[in-house]
């Protein structure tokens, strides 16, 4: 039905993620059809398939434009005009940061968020393909211009699979993201590793995220279980202890808060958070307020220039 429906067609553009979905009936039937085809495609495995399908496009004559978004796509643009103020190139950050959008978030990001916050990250690490486990490898960017720099983590992403074709001889190319506000990193990386666990399913943690960043917590079933939080705030002053009995009663509401709230008690181990952060958020959050947006995109190349070490953003 999808060759049929694009017949004729001078392009297909695929919008509809997640990709490691979408992306190979979508560019098969193009290539069926002989349609050129163009995808904003932000994750590995289906970035890997399409490029896959190199020859097979050549010998139909169909033109295929992969990864034309944000990133990869804009920060592939932004990596090649970087290198040009460098003699050689060494290293590539390729950077992300996404503020707080809600409610506007559909599930696909979310599944992709959580495809991309736990597991194995396909990177580029000493001069060739090595596999890391992403958000564990972070670094600092300045995201936000003159705000100071934001923490940011690795992620699994096209770039460091896509970009060594062109910089073959760079030792680290890294894709490093993060989400705003910060404990929103803890609740990906607390779901995506019980998702790869198997100790909750992808369609309930999707689930439950979606619930968080698109309903009013009074319908969303969850915002009563933070009563107790906003009673106990006292302006920060609460230690770790009470915070894992919050949590426990979080659970009692809803079994996935388990696993979010033991990310973000993660980041407070880590340093990445305060206590009084990740309680913030939560209130804030059971009140339905939202933080003010602030996102960008950022790359960073470390080289030499005119026999000297160079960095270029």
């Amino acid at each position: 039905s999808l060759v049929k429906a694009i017949q004729g067609a001078a392009l297909v553009v695929l919008g509809a993620g997640p990709y490691t979905r979408t992306s190979e009936p979508v560019l098969t039937a193009c290539l069926e059809a002989k349609v050129p085809y163009l995808d904003f495609d932000d994750d590995v495995e289906s970035t890997q398939a399409a490029l896959g399908l190199f020859e097979k496009a050549k010998q139909a004559g169909v033109p295929c434009y992969i990864g034309c978004g944000a990133s990869p796509g804009m920060s592939n643009v932004m990596a090649v005009d970087v290198s040009r103020d460098l003699d050689t190139v060494d290293a590539l950050d390729l950077c992300w940061l996404v503020g707080d959008e809600r409610p506007e978030v559909g599930k696909a990001v979310l599944e992709h968020l959580l495809h991309i916050a736990s597991g194995p990250c396909l990177t580029w690490a000493n001069g060739k393909a090595t596999v890391n486990e992403s958000w564990v490898e972070t670094a600092y960017a300045p995201m936000l211009g003159q705000s100071g720099e934001t923490l940011l983590h690795e992620t699994a992403h096209p770039e460091p699979v896509t970009l060594p074709r062109l910089f073959p001889n760079a030792t680290r190319i890294r894709c490093i993201g993060g989400l705003g506000p910060q404990p929103m990193n803890g609740i990906a990386r607390g779901l995506g590793n019980a998702v790869r666990r198997q100790a909750l399913s992808i369609e309930d943690a999707v689930g439950f995220l979606h619930k968080i960043v698109t309903n009013p917590p009074t319908t969303a079933g969850w915002g009563q279980a933070f009563t107790a939080v906003t009673q106990q705030f006292r302006g920060g002053d609460i230690t770790v202890k009470e915070l894992f009995a919050l949590a426990g009663h979080a659970t009692q509401a809803l079994d996935p808060w388990r696993y979010a709230v033991m990310g973000m008690m993660e980041q407070i181990w880590s340093g990445e958070c305060t206590t009084g952060e990740v309680l913030g958020f939560l209130i804030s959050t059971a009140r339905g307020q939202t933080y003010e947006n602030h996102s960008g995109l950022l790359v960073r190349a470390v080289g030499t220039k005119n026999g000297h070490p160079a960095v270029a953003i």
